[in-house]
């Protein structure tokens, strides 16, 4: 009684954003000027039922309750907008729907091919066959009576239909999956099996926020700030692995900030925690796991022991040979298994990257100006998902403006609370990492033949999330270049404190991330 009381009264004290949401809920499809005006009662009730919870449950004028805030601005913004989302919406979401059903009918190796996957999932094909916005210009949602009324068929793995070596299934997929065994349990319809599965990955993306708020002791507002931009609630409200990489880069960062400025020094239990956290990484974006050398020149003071450094340095060499195993299964999958068209498969494909590989090598004047371009072209990449994180609805002018210019108000008033200064020894050496990352996933990408051929002057598809690692290091990066110049906290300081900036910076998430949301409701139907 106590609980249900507590939400009321909570409630009742944020009834002032309450009016604001539910005016930005019904107006906020007049900044799109390219549609007419519409009314989806559907899509309107369920979103001011999950403006309700949220503002019930919610504890915007608590500066202590950063982590239950993260929790559930994410959980229920990002239920929604999976709701929102088009069938098939997401970026190359008909792939990973492909290795979430895979878990989902219980096999922990893959042995079909996506190719081949149609004709084993009657799912697969049914949720194949729908209209898709991006190529048909219809959105398949809630009010698509076909999608609705598709029934389960469970999937026959028939031996003819095998047709690939069998390697092991992504784990980055079991929250997926189990939202989708969830949904056959509840139903059998396909449509509600779908939308859990985004659910899942929504949720447990929630939770590798929270945990990492919950962890950090330096860092909680910035680390809030970062998760909740809105294309990270939008590409995790689809199926997807990135969800993964956004929740393990918070609680590594988390982590790496408690490590420089936490009273206690590094002990091994710090270290392997460190580590396991880096290894997760390899299951969504393996050129991320260089960040697993982030703490190699945190000052010698800070380590419990010397010999705790040369644990942590031979620790992480351990676990990149470890990764290597996952990033290299499929070639040790054929070693030890009869080859079968999918081997022959491989082996062009090792060819392609064995002539790309030697194509940069042997031109090395074309490589540097590839690279060069691809760098200096991620500032503009990354403004663009900040500005429009929802994935292929027509830019909107107002938007953009309030997206760009209220994340970086934010963040440099998010940085002015860092108690921690990175020496210049740590910035020279973080970048030096960040640059290896870029230049990993600029090649990486460069194997796709969709975003790049040889002869292209850059590489095309390095998209702005991709870089969510340099997003949540930049407090940091800011914190460090203030106390660096005449311009010090205490300018700011003396008018607000840190509980007042604090719960303004949570309070103007939570109506950035409803605006986004909102208007999606319109821009996508």
């Amino acid at each position: 009684m106590k609980f249900i009381s507590r939400n009321i009264a909570e409630l009742k004290g944020n009834w002032k954003m309450g009016i604001g949401f539910l005016i930005i809920l019904l107006l906020s499809q007049y900044l799109l000027q390219y549609k007419d005006s519409t009314w989806p009662k559907l899509y309107i009730l369920i979103a001011a039922a999950a403006l309700l919870i949220l503002l019930s449950f919610s504890r915007l004028n608590e500066s202590k309750q950063i982590a239950r805030n993260t929790f559930l601005l994410i959980a229920i913004m990002g239920s929604l907008n999976s709701l929102i989302f088009p069938v098939n919406g997401n970026l190359d979401e008909y792939s990973h729907y492909y290795h979430a059903l895979n878990l989902a009918d219980g096999e922990l190796t893959k042995r079909v091919s996506q190719q081949n996957f149609r004709e084993v999932s009657p799912d697969y094909q049914a949720i194949s066959s729908v209209p898709m916005k991006k190529l048909d210009g219809l959105a398949t949602n809630l009010y698509n009576k076909e999608f609705i009324n598709i029934r389960h068929v469970p999937s026959d793995y028939r031996s003819e239909l095998l047709d690939i070596s069998e390697t092991l299934a992504n784990p980055a997929y079991i929250p997926s999956a189990l939202g989708i065994s969830l949904g056959r349990q509840i139903s059998d319809r396909v449509a509600v099996s779908y939308y859990l599965g985004r659910i899942g990955n929504v949720l447990f993306y929630a939770f590798l926020a929270w945990l990492a708020v919950r962890v950090s002791r330096y860092y909680k507002i910035q680390l809030f700030l970062t998760s909740t931009l809105p294309f990270t609630l939008w590409i995790s409200a689809g199926y997807t692995y990135d969800n993964l990489y956004y929740g393990l880069t918070l609680l590594l960062f988390a982590q790496f900030t408690n490590l420089i400025k936490d009273n206690n020094k590094i002990t091994i239990k710090k270290i392997v925690a460190y580590c396991v956290t880096c290894l997760g990484l390899v299951f969504c974006k393996a050129p991320m796991l260089v960040l697993i050398f982030l703490p190699v020149f945190i000052p010698s003071k800070r380590w419990e022991t010397r010999k705790n450094f040369y644990s942590y340095l031979l620790l992480s060499f351990f676990t990149l040979l470890t990764s290597s195993l996952w990033i290299f299964r499929e070639k040790i999958s054929m070693l030890i298994t009869p080859q079968t068209a999918q081997a022959s498969l491989s082996s062009i494909e090792s060819t392609t990257e064995i002539s790309r590989t030697s194509y940069f090598l042997d031109n090395i004047g074309y490589t540097i100006e590839v690279f060069l371009r691809s760098i200096l072209e991620i500032p503009k990449n990354i403004i663009e998902f900040i500005e429009m994180p929802q994935i292929d609805i027509m830019s909107t002018g107002v938007l953009r403006n309030v997206n760009s210019i209220s994340y970086i108000l934010l963040i440099i008033l998010a940085s002015f609370l860092l108690k921690i200064v990175l020496d210049k020894k740590m910035i020279l050496w973080s970048l030096i990492l960040f640059l290896t990352i870029t230049l990993g996933t600029i090649y990486a990408i460069s194997g796709d033949t969709r975003v790049f051929n040889i002869g292209d002057l850059h590489v095309s598809g390095v998209q702005g999330r991709y870089h969510f690692y340099l997003m949540a290091f930049l407090p940091l990066y800011i914190k460090s270049f203030t106390e660096r110049t005449s311009f010090r906290n205490e300018n700011i300081a003396q008018f607000l404190n840190e509980e007042q900036i604090t719960n303004f910076i949570v309070k103007s998430v939570f109506v950035i991330t409803v605006l986004n949301s909102c208007i999606a409701i319109y821009g996508f139907l």
